[in-house]
């Protein structure tokens, strides 16, 4: 049996509100994105790498580092159109006529820290069960019965606590991180997404604090993913949490507010 053609697909819009250009941003001395096309292009997995974006400059990055590039067209390039739409552009562009890729591979450049080995072992579990999607995953690091919303009162609503339970007598949860997303092209052309049936998951052990996800909360760089007890920010700078990234911790600097790093807790 042939080994199936992956094809790798980096969506990194130009646009951003969050975070301006925020593909370009560098994080420890490279480009966001350029972490995800090196990654790919190590991993030994992919036939061709792919960047879908609406940015020349994205574009003419991801070229220098040895990826294809598609300029994605205006249409699916807004605030509110699907990721999904880029990825089946990004398959057709380089559809042609005894030539096409069997499986895609959803590389988001917002989780960098995802490495070549990560790719390489996700696609191997991948191979077991072709027919079916695979996307990775970590464990929530408490119960979801201890997790609830809060209302306009500042009510906490939905717990579902049993006294003398402890956290280790719930079964462990998993959320997906947004690092590895693994689907046969057929199947997704017709769900239109990566979570089709029959989705299987590949664990990860690295815990969230470890898997920045790029959030605004003031310009500037990002940096590289540490907890933050393991920051040692500027003098003018501080730690702390805040609402506007989601109950995040943020180094946040006064004045020039050169650097804003975020990170799950």
């Amino acid at each position: 049996m042939a080994e199936p053609s992956v094809l790798a697909i980096i969506p990194a819009r130009g646009g951003s509100k969050r975070l301006p250009n925020k593909n370009l941003l560098e994080l420890a001395g490279k480009p966001l994105v350029a972490w995800s096309i090196e990654a790919a292009l190590a991993s030994g997995v992919c036939s061709d790498v792919i960047v879908t974006s609406d940015s020349r400059d994205v574009l003419d990055l991801a070229e220098a580092l040895g990826a294809k590039a598609r300029e994605r067209p205006a249409e699916l390039a807004t605030d509110t159109s699907p990721t999904i739409d880029a990825v089946i552009d990004a398959i057709d562009h380089l559809q042609n006529p005894g030539h096409g890729h069997d499986v895609a591979l959803l590389l988001q450049p917002t989780s960098p820290l995802r490495t070549a080995h990560d790719i390489s072992s996700a696609y191997a579990q991948f191979r077991t069960h072709p027919e079916a999607s695979l996307v990775s995953v970590c464990e929530i690091g408490h119960p979801i019965e201890w997790t609830g919303t809060i209302d306009s009162q500042g009510h906490l609503l939905g717990l579902d606590i049993q006294p003398g339970r402890r956290s280790q007598d719930y079964p462990p949860r998993y959320r997906l991180n947004g690092a590895i997303y693994f689907a046969p092209i057929p199947t997704l052309r017709a769900a239109r997404t990566f979570l089709g049936p029959g989705l299987r998951a590949h664990w990860t052990s690295t815990p969230p604090r470890t898997s920045p996800s790029a959030r605004r909360c003031s310009p500037g760089k990002i940096v590289p993913g540490r907890h933050a007890d393991q920051l040692t920010p500027p003098s003018n700078c501080c730690i702390r949490r805040t609402p506007a990234c989601d109950g995040w911790a943020a180094a946040t600097c006064s004045s020039s507010a050169v650097a804003c790093a975020v990170f799950p807790l």
